[in-house]
């Protein structure tokens, strides 16, 4: 079987799934945690700009939705794998009836 095959990689993204789940969650939490405190020293020290508050939500939304595609893109990347699987089996499913077809259909056409 070749290093890189379809299954070598399902298994390797399948055994290391919860290394990104644990990593990101806490990275969100952490980002959760930093959006929180500058929205109170905010509403605290209200001489601070609108313009830094808008860029510490943009910053929040861009890291939330960067984590969010990671930990999307782990768990499609087993649902593609997965479902990539299930149509090869399909298909030679499929191939092999329509090889029983054919012989039982030349069977009869000899007698």
């Amino acid at each position: 079987m070749p290093r890189w095959s379809i299954f070598n990689i399902w298994g390797f993204f399948f055994a290391r799934k919860w290394i990104f789940e644990f990593f990101f969650s806490i990275l969100f939490f952490l980002f959760v945690l930093e959006y929180q405190t500058s929205c109170m020293f905010t509403l605290l020290a209200p001489n601070i700009t609108l313009v830094s508050l808008f860029f510490d939500d943009l910053f929040f939304v861009v890291t939330i939705c960067f984590c969010a595609c990671l930990c999307m893109y782990v768990l499609y990347v087993h649902i593609i794998i997965t479902i990539i699987i299930i149509i090869i089996i399909i298909i030679i499913i499929i191939i092999i009836i329509i090889i029983i077809i054919i012989i039982k259909v030349a069977s009869w056409l000899n007698c």
